[in-house]
């Protein structure tokens, strides 16, 4: 299975409206997944296979949910629940 790999630098901010963000370098990767003829191919960065996220400054970021603002442009819903980031979806 091929991986795609999102890497990069961004902001995440609380689903809720806070005023708070945190400068942060991320990780995930996507599968790729293959199409099969005669159907379209899937979306991609429908669900992710790994998701890392760590504070650009040492910040402990608190479990809950936000949005990543990525330094591409994309944003991405993610989940921290103990310290682990699940990756949610793309807006």
């Amino acid at each position: 299975m091929d991986i795609e790999r999102l890497k990069g630098r961004g902001r995440l901010v609380p689903t809720p409206t806070t005023g708070v963000e945190y400068q942060v370098d991320y990780e995930i990767h996507f599968p790729i997944g293959q199409p099969q003829p005669g159907k379209r191919r899937p979306p991609n960065h429908i669900c992710a296979t790994k998701c890392r996220v760590q504070s650009a400054h040492d910040h402990l970021i608190p479990d809950g949910r936000y949005f990543l603002h990525a330094d591409l442009g994309q944003i991405h819903q993610l989940k921290s629940s103990d310290r682990k980031w699940h990756y949610r979806a793309t807006r």
